[in-house]
């Protein structure tokens, strides 16, 4: 694991897989430059301990490259999102959950790793935000994207309702 400190003073944690053929990456906002609040701005070690248990299940594992996106998990309380980058680069269908004020956080997330696959140097074009945002507008709102970001607060059955209604069933539950 190794992290990138950026010019917006976010941080870029690169998680190398054992398994997949490129790595996951994990932005925070340890000093809240970009994003509010006084959360989303850790990748916690149980995040590190889950993702390393998931890739010791390679049976599993193999189950979603034979059944793409058919298995659906959701993610309880992700936080940044990266046992769900991990998860949906091995194939799995997920649903980031967390308070509102995460979303946005999860939502980069999503988009970091989406582009990290097609442009060769990610970290230079991330230096660049709003070059960044340019390229990266829409990619969250693609309703067919295999991983989403939803608002679950606990305490409003009506938003685990709808979220139960718009991307369940769900074949998993996690949470770190």
């Amino acid at each position: 694991m190794s992290h990138y400190q950026t010019s917006l003073g976010l941080t870029v944690t690169t998680i190398e897989s054992r398994i997949l053929e490129s790595p996951v990456y994990s932005v925070t906002d340890p000093m809240n430059m970009i994003f509010p609040y006084n959360i989303g701005n850790s990748l916690w070690s149980a995040s590190i301990d889950l993702i390393e248990y998931i890739e010791t299940q390679t049976d599993w594992i193999n189950k979603s490259k034979t059944q793409k996106n058919k298995i659906n998990i959701i993610e309880l309380g992700a936080g940044c999102g990266s046992v769900g980058m991990v998860l949906w680069k091995h194939g799995f269908k997920v649903t980031l959950t967390d308070i509102n004020e995460m979303i946005p956080i999860m939502n980069e997330n999503i988009q970091y790793n989406q582009l990290s696959e097609k442009v060769d140097n990610i970290k230079t074009l991330y230096d660049n935000h709003e070059e960044f945002r340019k390229i990266c507008d829409d990619t969250t709102n693609d309703p067919n994207l295999s991983i989403q970001a939803e608002c679950l607060d606990w305490c409003q059955y009506s938003t685990a309702s709808h979220i139960y209604e718009t991307k369940g069933p769900f074949n998993y539950i996690i949470a770190a």
